[in-house]
């Protein structure tokens, strides 16, 4: 971190690997830090990376206290690059859930999907919409769309190093949440 203190990618990469070693803790504090150092985020990726980042674990951050005014505007006046739009319409449906509105997550899954996510952004959607399916009771359709998250994220997992490591570690995490919640279980790691 000290090397690059102002680089939102960095501290994103930090939270990354905290979670998937389930050093909840310290991921929490971590983002902690993390929304300090980025109290006044300049753009609408840092203020998205800010809001992904620290909602990878559920009951980690208060979804109220992160910066999520400048990326929701961005989207909402169509000023994110074409390239960043699912993932932000991702993280947004991200957002709606860990605010539980999962109508809303489901909504925010299919407009990322609009936005031809690619295949990490997908699985994470996957899992996003397993987990809001779940909430609104429907079962059979949770169940379903978990295996399709399963299977995608075998296919990143197994593909070149073409994929970034940490978008497969965040999958992997959100992954794990949505067959704990689906399965009725608790997430393991």
């Amino acid at each position: 971190m000290e090397q690059q203190p102002d680089t939102v990618y960095y501290w994103g990469g930090v939270a990354y690997v905290l979670a998937a070693d389930d050093k909840r803790q310290a991921y929490k504090e971590h983002c902690g830090r993390m929304r300090q150092q980025f109290e006044d985020p300049k753009s609408d990726y840092i203020s998205e990376t800010i809001v992904r980042t620290c909602l990878l674990l559920p009951d980690s951050t208060d979804p109220n206290t992160l910066p999520v005014k400048q990326f929701t505007r961005a989207i909402d006046n169509e000023t994110v690059s074409d390239e960043r739009m699912p993932l932000a319409w991702s993280t947004r449906a991200l957002l709606a859930y860990r605010r539980g509105e999962p109508k809303l997550a489901v909504q925010y899954v299919a407009e990322s999907e609009k936005h031809e996510a690619d295949k990490a952004v997908h699985c994470a959607n996957l899992s996003i919409l397993a987990m809001a399916q779940c909430e609104l009771e429907l079962s059979e359709q949770s169940r379903q769309t978990l295996q399709e998250a399963k299977t995608e994220l075998v296919h990143l997992q197994a593909a070149p190093a073409t994929n970034h490591l940490l978008s497969v570690l965040a999958l992997e995490i959100m992954t794990r949440e949505a067959e704990a919640a689906v399965e009725g279980t608790k997430a393991t790691k």
